[in-house]
């Protein structure tokens, strides 16, 4: 077990782990505060200590999923807003690294009855990722990132 930080007087949940390089590893996930919203979690092994990295949390209640890199200044993170009410419904939410800071992009969001969420991202390259989920648990939801936008 390696120590990491972990918020005091919350539960920490960690979903997804990608390294480029044996100093390189980013974690993401959620806190779930006592006031019973989520917030996003991003954590950074660089030089033997993991480190909390600022991650956005849109609408105040947001969980990252899983993560992929390609690189130390092209990370992708993904996963949902709005996760213990979806009202007036959970979102998609995507973050790209781009080597200094985190940052929402825009991500598809179907119509959809109350969810839409993204559960896995692959990363080839810099113009090439893909992100996984569901809309409503009922259908898939598949999106292509090509360098410009996620569509």
């Amino acid at each position: 077990r390696v120590p990491s930080p972990s918020p005091t007087g919350a539960t920490t949940i960690l979903r997804g782990v990608t390294a480029t390089a044996p100093g390189s590893i980013w974690v993401v996930g959620y806190v779930h505060t006592s006031s019973g919203t989520d917030s996003t979690l991003v954590l950074r092994w660089q030089q033997g200590t993991w480190t909390r990295v600022p991650s956005p949390t849109p609408t105040g209640d947001a969980e990252l999923q899983a993560v992929s890199a390609t690189s130390r200044t092209d990370a992708w993170a993904v996963g949902l807003t709005r996760p213990d009410s979806c009202s007036p419904r959970c979102g998609s939410l995507i973050a790209h690294w781009n080597g200094t800071t985190w940052s929402q992009v825009p991500s598809p969001n179907p119509p959809a009855g109350y969810l839409n969420v993204l559960q896995g991202v692959a990363a080839i390259c810099s113009h090439d990722a893909w992100a996984v989920g569901t809309t409503d648990n009922e259908s898939t939801l598949i999106t292509h990132w090509n360098g410009k936008n996620w569509s």
